[in-house]
């Protein structure tokens, strides 16, 4: 799926003593293991990507960010935390690592380190928007607001935090509130695909269908593999009893991925909608292995 980006991070900064071996910071068989491919090979990838940065932080920082962009988390926070002990006063390197702690679920220790970097650097609308990240996923609705909100205050515009702040608004039940918000990023923003997408789940659980429809149609047209579009037009198009339309979009997904669970289920409830039994039997039986809570759901449907 190609969304677009919605953490912006600077360019790789790597630097030649990493690349011969720095005596007083580290060196490439040092972190060859973690990448699991030979220091040679580590050589050559580090050394297209290099900067002209010497300092023994920008090896770490560099390391780091090899890491977190190859989605090797712990080791982005192993080499992030080392950097901050080299570059303390780091706005930038703390915030990596609260983002690198937060892809390992170290809620605790990244929303220390997004502190840090907030001290560091108040006026950063980031940094505030990554804090509101870690305590949403801990369900501190209230905080996690007020951080979006102080994104916001510095940026009104900034879409990231508006569409986030939704996010919390609708995860608290306050639906008119969220589509407020919802509506506001994709103003100022229509071709961000993750608020468009939202903002579609919350009128198709208001039954505002059309208008849900309308908004998943214009994803699939910005990103014609945004699988999960299909899948929610999918769901709309088996309530309003357009099983031909839902067959076509859940087989759609599953031809571009057979184990994407939830499309393998609308499949499966539209089948047996239609009391093609046998068929939706064997939906439900592939879909035991990928999801035991969605296989039970479809087969109490196909059973009552």
């Amino acid at each position: 799926m190609k969304f677009r980006r919605v953490l912006l991070l600077p360019p790789l900064l790597l630097v030649g003593a990493m690349l011969a071996g720095a005596q007083d910071c580290t060196s490439i068989g040092a972190w060859s293991n973690d990448f699991a491919m030979p220091a040679d090979s580590l050589r050559v990838d580090l050394r297209r990507r290099a900067g002209s940065d010497t300092s023994c932080g920008a090896v770490l920082y560099g390391i780091g960010r090899l890491a977190y962009q190859t989605e090797r988390y712990e080791v982005a926070a192993r080499a992030f935390r080392s950097a901050t002990t080299v570059w303390p006063e780091s706005a930038k390197v703390w915030d990596e690592l609260g983002l690198a702690l937060l892809r390992t679920g170290d809620h605790a220790g990244c929303e220390t380190a997004l502190w840090r970097a907030l001290r560091l650097a108040p006026r950063q609308r980031e940094y505030y928007n990554h804090l509101g990240l870690t305590l949403l996923r801990q369900e501190r609705y209230a905080e996690a607001a007020a951080s979006y909100i102080a994104a916001l205050g510095l940026d009104p515009s900034y879409v990231e935090a508006r569409y986030n702040l939704g996010q919390v608004y609708d995860r608290q039940g306050s639906s008119e509130v969220a589509l407020r918000e919802f509506r506001r990023a994709l103003g100022d923003d229509p071709a961000f695909i993750p608020v468009r997408y939202a903002l579609a789940i919350l009128l198709g659980r208001m039954k505002q269908y059309d208008e849900a429809v309308a908004h998943l149609d214009t994803a699939i047209a910005l990103d014609s593999e945004f699988l999960g579009a299909y899948v929610e037009r999918g769901f709309i198009a088996a309530r309003r009893d357009d099983y031909e339309g839902a067959t076509r979009d859940f087989r759609h997904v599953l031809a571009a991925d057979p184990n994407h669970a939830r499309a393998r289920y609308g499949l499966g409830v539209t089948l047996a909608l239609q009391r093609q039994w046998v068929a939706a039997q064997e939906q439900c039986d592939s879909l035991t292995a990928l999801d035991s809570l969605l296989a039970a759901r479809l087969q109490r449907l196909i059973t009552r």
